[in-house]
């Protein structure tokens, strides 16, 4: 007398329910989508050089150019 009776779900229940169950797997696929394109627009920020860096670069070279025409040497 243990056994318990499935209770049963009317056909419109399961609709609704089966709809909600397909709406939050579509969600965790966007979710899971959107994720790994975020993640490769990161890799790709990472691989480009920082306009910092160029900024910089661009920094020692002017002086290096002042310093030769300074000294009286022509550029190369």
């Amino acid at each position: 007398m243990t056994e318990k009776k499935e209770k049963r779900i009317p056909p419109w229940e399961k609709a609704r329910i089966l709809v909600h169950m397909q709406e939050e797997q579509r969600k965790r696929k966007l979710l899971g989508s959107e994720m790994k394109e975020r993640q490769r627009k990161a890799a790709l920020r990472v691989k480009r050089p920082s306009p910092l860096d160029s900024m910089d670069e661009n920094r020692k070279r002017l002086a290096e150019i002042r310093k030769r025409i300074e000294s009286g040497e022509e550029e190369k």
